[in-house]
C-alpha cells in the first residue's frame, strides 16, 4: 500500500475499522519501505515517518490529523513512532532515525520534551532509504505485563524497546475497559518521498484459553457454502469470528443437520466457536 507520494504535507492512515480487545496478548507487525529519492525543501523541518497508533476517541476524524505535525490530532492515544528525519525545531527530535513512544488521554503531542513522551531509543541503526524492507514487531504480553518492540531488516532482528510493568490502561482510557482501535499512520512534511506498507499482520490470543482437545471436527475445510460440525455432543450455541475476533452476523446454524451456512462470508480464515453443555471448542476453517 502506497502511503505517501513525492509531495509535501501528505498524510495517510491505514486502520482496522472495528474496536478490538487489546487487553489480551497480541502481536502485530508491519513491513515498510522508503524510496531513495528524499526531497529536502527545508533542512530544519522534516516530519516523515510511520507510527502505529492505538486509540479510543469516539470523536476522531481522519481529516483532523495535522499532516505537517505527524500524529497530532489524536486524543486518548498510544503511539509507537518510527521517525525517519530529524525535526529539532518543532518536535525536538534527537536524531534522524529513532523510535519513540507517546501516550496521552488528551490530545497527544509529538514533542520529545513534553510529558507525553514515555520512551525513546536514539541508538537505532540507520534506516536506509533504498526500497529495502524493514519490519516492526510489536508484542504485548498481558501475563508478564510487558510490551516489546523489535526491528528487523535483511540481516538481523533486534529489540529496540521494552516496557515492563506495563498495561495500556495506565496511559489511555479503553472502551469497556478493554477495547480500542488500531492503525498505521504515515506522513510527510517539507521533506517527502514515497513510503509504502508491504505487509501488516495482527494476531490476538483472545480465544487461546478456551481451546480444548477433542474428537470433534469441522468439514469440509476449505468450504464455499456449508461447514458440518461432527462429533460434538449437545451443541448449545455456534458463532463464527474472523481473525480479528469480530463476530460474523446473520449466519444460520441448522441443528438437525449440524451445519452452518457460510455462503455470505467473504473469502478468508475464520474460527467457529462451538459451545456444548460441557465445553467450548474452537476450530479454524477457510472460506473459499
Amino acid at each position: 500500500i502506497r502511503m505517501t507520494d513525492e509531495y509535501q504535507y501528505q498524510k495517510s492512515f491505514l486502520n482496522y475499522k472495528d474496536y478490538i480487545n487489546i487487553t489480551n496478548d497480541f502481536q502485530t507487525s508491519f513491513t515498510f519501505r522508503i524510496d531513495d529519492n528524499a526531497r529536502f525543501e527545508d533542512t530544519t523541518s522534516k516530519e516523515d515517518g510511520f507510527a502505529f497508533v492505538i486509540y479510543n476517541d469516539s470523536t476522531f476524524n481522519y481529516n483532523s490529523i495535522k499532516s505537517n505535525h505527524f500524529f497530532e490530532g489524536f486524543s486518548n492515544a498510544f503511539v509507537i513512532e518510527m521517525d525517519l528525519f530529524q525535526n529539532y525545531d518543532y518536535f525536538r527530535d534527537p536524531n534522524d532515525n529513532h523510535l519513540a513512544i507517546f501516550a496521552s488521554r488528551t490530545e497527544i503531542s509529538p514533542n520529545h520534551e513534553k510529558n507525553d513522551l514515555i520512551f525513546e531509543n536514539i541508538k537505532l541503526n540507520k534506516i536506509i532509504r533504498d526500497n529495502r524492507e524493514y519490519t516492526l514487531y510489536i508484542k504485548y504480553d498481558n501475563d508478564r505485563q510487558s510490551l516489546k518492540v523489535d526491528l528487523e531488516d535483511v540481516n538481523s532482528k533486534i529489540n529496540i524497546a521494552t516496557l515492563n510493568n506495563f498495561s495500556f490502561d495506565q496511559f489511555i482510557d479503553l472502551r469497556e475497559d478493554k477495547f480500542a482501535k488500531i492503525g498505521i499512520l504515515s506522513s510527510t512534511g517539507k521533506t517527502y518521498q514515497v513510503q509504502e506498507i508491504a505487509d501488516w499482520k495482527y494476531c490476538s490470543s483472545e480465544y487461546v484459553e478456551i481451546l480444548k482437545t477433542d474428537d470433534g471436527i469441522v468439514y469440509p475445510n476449505p468450504s464455499s457454502d456449508y461447514i458440518y460440525l461432527t462429533d460434538f455432543n449437545d451443541i448449545v450455541k455456534v458463532k463464527i469470528i474472523d481473525i480479528y475476533g469480530k463476530q460474523q452476523e446473520n449466519l444460520k446454524y441448522d441443528k438437525n443437520l449440524k451445519r452452518v451456512d457460510i455462503t455470505s462470508l467473504k473469502k478468508g480464515i475464520y474460527f467457529v466457536i462451538i459451545e456444548t453443555e460441557d465445553n467450548t471448542y474452537v476450530r479454524k476453517f477457510i472460506k473459499n
